[in-house]
């Protein structure tokens, strides 16, 4: 048995899901050419370009918004969120998932599929 590091794990199951299913996308902070604040995309962007590896700008209450919203209308993706590990960052982008996520099932004929795991 092979022993790799959770990054390279993380990359290669990436990787793999992507090229099994051309319609999924990574989402994130630096995750194009520059691989990811940890290494963890690195080389993606080369195999996949910028119609798949969408970099998002440096607002994490955003891009949480943006990945909610994407996976609420169907698209599957990635959601790299490398910066999460400070909870500051946390903090401010939990308003998109349980602000306006979880609310979607309160309103009024709301009914959604969405799967999100984390």
């Amino acid at each position: 048995m092979s022993v790799i590091t959770v990054r390279e794990a993380l990359r290669a199951a990436m990787d793999e899901e992507m090229a099994r299913d051309p319609a999924v996308v990574l989402i994130g902070e630096d995750i194009g050419p520059y691989g990811g604040a940890f290494g963890v995309t690195r080389d993606l962007f080369a195999k996949y370009g910028a119609e798949r590896i969408w970099e998002t700008p440096i607002s994490e209450n955003s891009f949480t918004g943006l990945a909610v919203g994407a996976a609420m209308l169907g698209v599957t993706l990635f959601f790299d969120a490398s910066w999460f590990v400070d909870v500051r960052y946390t903090l401010s982008a939990t308003e998109r998932q349980t602000g306006n996520y979880a609310s979607t099932f309160s309103n009024p004929n709301g009914q959604d599929g969405t799967l999100i795991n984390g």
